[in-house]
């Protein structure tokens, strides 16, 4: 799988020491520390269900402007979220992994591409990242240690190794 445009990768690492917090340290991070900083534009790409309703809830009691796409979504609905992020209406996009997995969609309007967890299907990180606009391109994925199997079918064994090994919390990885 092949990225089409070269993009910077930011790759953002969250300190987890044991595998059972890693939800609640992850969601804590990502409120904390990335959500303040996406801007209008910003698909959030998530692969676990429970993780989406978590966030999606967090969004709506913050009165956060997002829309949602998720394997439940009916079709009308689908297509008037995908209409308001495109007219800049809606701040945030929140993507399931199913519903890329079931649907396919080509999204328009991205200008932030955030991966809340590597996805279980690596073609996925790639086929995202090509929706992204080349003229504002912001591609960050966010990871723990327990992410490494996940993270070795994207970017390869050598490359995540190096990653994993090192003490810096932020990597970037520029595609070719």
């Amino acid at each position: 799988f092949q990225i089409e445009i070269p993009y910077c990768q930011e790759l953002q690492r969250i300190d987890v020491d044991v595998a059972e917090n890693q939800s609640d340290i992850r969601f804590k991070f990502f409120k904390e520390k990335i959500l303040p900083k996406c801007e209008l534009g910003t698909v959030i790409f998530i692969p676990s269900y429970f993780d989406f309703v978590r966030i999606r809830n967090y969004l709506k009691n913050e009165n956060e402007s997002f829309v949602q796409l998720h394997e439940y979504a009916k079709e009308g609905k689908v297509a008037k979220a995908r209409e308001l992020f495109y007219k800049k209406e809606k701040k945030f996009m929140l993507i399931t992994e199913r519903f890329h997995f079931y649907r396919r969609y080509n999204i328009k309007g991205i200008k932030s591409l955030t991966f809340y967890q590597s996805p279980v299907q690596p073609k996925f990180y790639h086929e995202m990242i090509n929706q992204v606009d080349c003229n504002y391109a912001h591609v960050r994925l966010l990871y723990t240690k327990f992410d490494f199997l996940r993270m070795t079918h994207i970017f390869g064994d050598n490359c995540i190794r190096q990653i994993m090994s090192s003490t810096k919390t932020m990597h970037v990885l520029v595609s070719r």
